[in-house]
């Protein structure tokens, strides 16, 4: 297993370290996935009982990829649990070291998003406005060669049913049949494998409580209803609600290249414990879900993800867990008004003396938001209003227009202050606009210098809401790193000093980068060092590369004996 180097390690111990790390991981992929008489699911089924009880699960050395020779184990550092109105969940049955690879796993299953637009059955492709058809059930197809296996004749000889040739509306009933098609395939799984159907049926899926709303007359009518009439199953409705119940609870969505996405079952990931303040980061590689410790976990504590993003509020988030997971988060972030002093869903005071008086948010809706600083009082519902507005304005927000995007934040950093999460996600849209490679024709040095101090400021946020290795931090430091070596390109290339930040985010952001200070190597190793934290904490990231890019870049200007005579010439 992958353990963590010390934290307190220098920045260059650690990148020798990840390089040696990521070639012995890259030598023992070649044991990975060897022949085995059991599937993984039926592995797990084999080794404990998946409804009642609470036991270690063991699974061959070949199954879990290690970058680290000595510790290698045969068995993985979690136990699952089980607990009465909890269902089934992982807790650390050792202690676990920030950046450790837990585990690794294949799906059960995979199927198009529902209610998304046409997607090839077989692959998952997103569809054009061209595209082929099956030939049999006349689903939707990339081409009539698609390669893809996840359209089996079983599924096809059912979807016929659907008579998907005889409508003149194609594209709607290619929605209609995203709706269904997850659930079908869930069902189909469970009749074909014994280990598969025990593992669907130990996850939570609320099925009662979602029959009296509004999700529980949809599955009746859009789901069962056609399972029936259409598709001539005779399967009973309860097991159809909860198959629909354990998606929606516990799918995740994947990306399995840049044209395709899903929406993904597993047996493990799909046990893990939701936390605002998740002790694990998950990426999905290589057709494998990957989950990685992202802080250290004691032994006996459970292991977490998030089912929400990073930067709601707390409403927001408590509100999408209610709806679509059917629970009351109360993690240390939900319960904290201040959410762990990031104020991420306080509002600036407008009657407060003191520049940084905020409204905090009371524990229930009816009952007025108080300043911290001079006590003042606004009702709930005036907040709420606020919010919406400012929701909308950032819904409209064209992100390619710099002058808009600057406006804005102006603007909503006045409504709400420039700690609110609506202001950080559109800081964050700016960063991402700006920073799509190659590069705009119209992206500036200032704009490279507001992704540098946006960056900055979200990780400073980060460092509360979501510290250590999270992908979160790592995407920032890597954009903060590509717009600061873009910066020291163009001031190569133009052989002149670059100008200071431009006033509006001098005084925001005072981090006093000028040409000097870019183009020192004190600076240019302090940025490698950085690169180096953000190479580790995106170790299995689709965007590696673009690391190592980065890092090779910096290395050459701070090898480059010309970055001296740039520093003093200013």
């Amino acid at each position: 297993m992958d353990k963590l180097h010390d934290q307190n390690v220098q920045e260059s111990s650690a990148a020798e370290g990840i390089s040696e790390s990521r070639a012995s991981m890259d030598s023992h992929k070649q044991n990975d996935d060897q022949n085995h008489k059991l599937s993984f699911t039926e592995r797990v089924r084999a080794e404990y009982d998946l409804q009642t009880r609470s036991e270690r699960l063991r699974l061959d050395i070949t199954d879990i990829p290690i970058y680290h020779k000595e510790l290698r184990q045969t068995t993985l550092p979690v136990d699952i649990q089980y607990q009465p109105g909890k269902g089934r969940f992982l807790v650390a049955r050792r202690d676990i070291s920030a950046g450790e690879l837990i585990f690794k796993e294949s799906p059960l299953l995979l199927a198009p998003k529902a209610a998304s637009e046409p997607t090839c059955l077989a692959c998952l492709k997103v569809l054009d406005a061209k595209f082929a058809l099956c030939k049999n059930c006349k689903g939707p197809l990339c081409s009539s060669g698609c390669h893809g296996n996840g359209h089996t004749e079983k599924e096809c000889r059912l979807i016929k049913g659907l008579g998907l040739e005889e409508s003149p509306n194609f594209r709607m009933n290619f929605r209609e049949l995203s709706v269904l098609l997850a659930p079908l395939r869930v069902y189909l799984l469970m009749n074909e494998s014994p280990a598969a159907k025990e593992v669907f049926q130990a996850l939570q899926s609320h099925k009662e409580r979602r029959k009296m709303m509004p999700i529980g007359r949809y599955v009746e009518e859009k789901i069962v209803k056609v399972f029936h009439d259409k598709l001539k199953l005779d399967v009973d409705s309860s097991l159809v609600h909860h198959i629909c119940g354990v998606l929606d609870t516990n799918s995740y969505e994947v990306s399995i290249d840049d044209s395709s996405r899903a929406r993904a079952i597993f047996t493990l990931t799909s046990m893990l414990n939701h936390s605002c303040l998740p002790n694990t980061q998950r990426w999905y590689a290589d057709g494998k879900m990957i989950i990685r410790a992202a802080t250290d976990i004691p032994k006996g504590v459970p292991v977490t993800t998030t089912y929400t993003q990073t930067l709601w509020g707390t409403s927001t988030r408590l509100a999408h867990l209610s709806t679509c997971k059917m629970f009351t988060c109360v993690c240390n972030r939900c319960n904290d008004p201040t959410e762990l002093g990031s104020h991420l869903s306080s509002i600036s005071c407008k009657s407060c003396q003191s520049p940084d008086g905020l409204l905090i948010p009371p524990k229930t809706s009816e009952v007025h938001w108080r300043c911290h600083k001079c006590e003042a009082q606004v009702p709930s519902n005036a907040i709420q209003a606020m919010v919406r507005a400012s929701s909308a304005i950032l819904s409209k927000v064209d992100m390619q227009s710099t002058e808009e995007v600057t406006a804005t934040l102006k603007h909503l950093s006045r409504m709400l202050g420039r700690q609110h999460y609506i202001v950080a996600e559109l800081k964050l849209g700016m960063i991402q606009s700006i920073m799509k490679l190659p590069f705009r024709e119209d992206v500036s040095d200032d704009d490279l210098i507001r992704v540098m101090d946006a960056s900055t400021e979200l990780l400073s946020l980060a460092e509360l809401i979501e510290p250590e290795l999270s992908r979160f931090r790592g995407l920032l430091l890597l954009q903060r790193g590509q717009a600061y070596l873009e910066l020291l390109e163009r001031q190569r290339n133009s052989q002149e000093n670059m100008v200071s930040l431009s006033e509006p985010y001098k005084s925001s952001c005072d981090n006093g980068l000028t040409s000097g200070v870019i183009m020192s190597k004190e600076y240019i190793k302090e940025m490698l060092g950085r690169m180096a934290e953000c190479e580790f904490i995106l170790l299995y990231d689709q965007r590696l590369p673009e690391v190592l890019e980065v890092m090779e870049h910096l290395r050459e200007f701070l090898h480059n004996d010309d970055t001296e005579e740039f520093s003093a010439a200013e």
